[in-house]
Parts: structure tokens; sequence; C-alpha cells
């Protein structure tokens, strides 16, 4: 639009992969002197408790609250505050696709913050004790009351590209973009992201998801300097 300032690209994204938020900010006298313009955080959001902490649980939203995992939300912004004072942007991992996995053979289904699931039911997701709910995922497996999921062939073809953008990635959830109510919970993370002060986003499984529904969630919204938000994908 011609009243867009024009967002300038970064030089080098830095990933402190699983870091806390406040032992990242040890480190970020040490970037900007070395030349790093921006880093990019982990899904900040409350996320699944697996057995022997595997890496992947941070990938397996239960909440869109942050995870006080890694901090507060005093500890975030002031990250974020920290690295904008050394003229380092602040990019997030931003999950859009699923939720997290429903694991029968696990003996409790909770997030890092404490939420409790049960399959297709999460909440709150939210400060406005949003919740999801059996509508608001795919389903395509009548029987089983489930959805159907990807393979391997499906990266292949052309038309593998509706079972990557409808069935479920691995066993998690596959939340429903064509859903307003789902929509309008994920854009409200997103810009509660942006008020914190977050630059940007990288979308995490792009592939998967329909452009018409990430533009819907990610259309118009700016930055905490009026800027669009400099947004990039897996």
């Amino acid at each position: 639009l011609a009243d867009d300032k024009l967002v300038k690209a970064p030089n080098t994204i830095l990933l402190p992969f699983g870091w806390k938020w406040t032992d990242i900010m040890h480190e970020v006298p040490f970037l900007a002197e070395h030349g790093y313009d921006s880093i990019k955080l982990f899904p900040p959001q409350e996320f699944v408790v697996r057995k022997g902490d595997p890496w992947w649980t941070i990938y397996q939203p239960v909440s869109y609250k942050l995870s006080s995992f890694y901090g507060t939300e005093e500890d975030f912004i002031k990250l974020i505050d920290f690295c904008h004072g050394y003229n380092i942007k602040v990019y997030i991992d931003l999950i859009l696709n699923h939720m997290a996995d429903y694991a029968e053979d696990e003996a409790t289904h909770v997030g890092t913050n404490g939420t409790e699931f049960s399959k297709y039911s999460y909440g709150p997701l939210n400060d406005d004790n949003e919740h999801y709910e059996f509508d608001d995922f795919y389903h395509f497996d009548k029987d089983k009351k489930a959805n159907k999921k990807i393979c391997n062939e499906d990266y292949c073809t052309l038309d593998g590209i509706y079972h990557l953008e409808h069935y479920d990635l691995l066993s998690l959830p596959k939340l429903d973009l064509t859903n307003p109510h789902v929509i309008s919970i994920l854009r409200k993370y997103a810009k509660y992201l942006l008020s914190l002060g977050v630059d940007g986003f990288r979308i995490d499984a792009a592939k998967h998801l329909k452009i018409k529904a990430v533009e819907k969630i990610l259309g118009g919204l700016r930055t905490h300097d009026g800027l669009k938000p400099f947004i990039y994908q897996e």
C-alpha cells in the first residue's frame, strides 16, 4: 500500500534455540558487536510436557499464553526492549497449523503452564478464556472422528497439495483455517506478540497452510513502530 513503510530485510538471523529469555540478554551486546542484526525466538507459547523433555515439544502448542518455561511476560518484554537498544530485531516462530498431540500412551496431558487438554479440546487459550473444540479441527476419518495423516508421497505431487493443507502432520491435530473462530484466535495471538514489541514472524509448517488463511491472520498487522512485520516461512 502507498502509506506502508518499507521493511528492511535482516542481514543475519541467529536462533538461540531453547534458551531462557533472561539468558539471551547476556549475549545481545556480543551479537551486536559482531554484526548480527536479528534473532529468531522459538515458539514462546505454552507447549506440551512429554517424558524426557524432547526438543520437538516446543512445536506442540497447548495454549497461546507465554510459556513459563522460558520466563515471565516481563522477562520477554525486557529481552525485546534490550535487543532493540542494540538495533537487533526480534522474530518469533509462529505455529498456525496445529495443536499438541493427544498421545494416548501418555499418563498426563498438560502444558508447561499447567493447562490440561484432551483430544480436540484445548483451553483456556488466552486471557479471553477462549477454547478450541472438535469443530475447530479438520476431520476426514468419520468412523474414528479423527483426521487422515499426510504421507511422504503428498510432498511429491500436485495432487498432494490438498492433503498437505487439510490432513494431519504426523499426529498433530490440524486446525481448520477456514473456520472464522480459529482465524480470530490466531490473529489475536499474533497481535498480542506484536504488542509486546516483536518485529516479525517465521511461519512454521508453511507448506501446510492455505495462503488466504495466513493473509486473514496476519494481513494489516503492524509492529510497535508502525511497520509491516517481517515474515518468512519454514
